[in-house]
């Protein structure tokens, strides 16, 4: 049985490829950005889901003590691409980090909904956050 010289297991001698070192990294900040989110303030961008992915969002003042304005924004540039939301501040999970690129919408192809076309979709981020609400890829196991 001939055997690839470029596949490797899990439990290899020597150094993880570059590649996949890179991969672990990313997936360790992952996972260190959902177990401890940072605080966030007015004005900061947080992360917040909306419609099963992460977005990136910019938080505005609003006159409701439990709820904060929101304006979606790109996750890579910044950019607004909707505004005028409103959630309640326990559905924010922390403060946006380069880690939680890879659950947003642009990294699992989808566009980020449009409050107009999937107006359900933006009535849960009103709704209190339980510990049954999380989608699955979100729920920490």
């Amino acid at each position: 049985m001939r055997r690839t010289p470029w596949k490797r297991c899990g439990h290899g001698l020597g150094a993880m490829h570059p590649g996949d070192q890179a991969v672990v990294d990313a997936f360790r900040a992952l996972l260190a950005a959902r177990k401890q989110p940072g605080p966030w303030q007015p004005g900061d961008d947080v992360a917040i889901e909306i419609g099963g992915h992460l977005a990136r969002a910019r938080t505005a003042p609003s006159h409701q003590p439990d709820t904060v304005g929101l304006v979606v924004v790109d996750p890579a540039d910044g950019t607004p691409l909707i505004g005028g939301i409103t959630a309640d501040r326990t559905r924010i999970l922390g403060t946006w980090s380069a880690a939680y690129a890879p659950l947003s919408h642009p990294a699992a192809g989808k566009p980020v909904p449009d409050p107009t076309t999937d107006p359900a979709v933006f009535q849960t981020l009103t709704r209190p956050a339980d510990s049954n609400d999380a989608s699955p890829a979100l729920r920490e196991t």
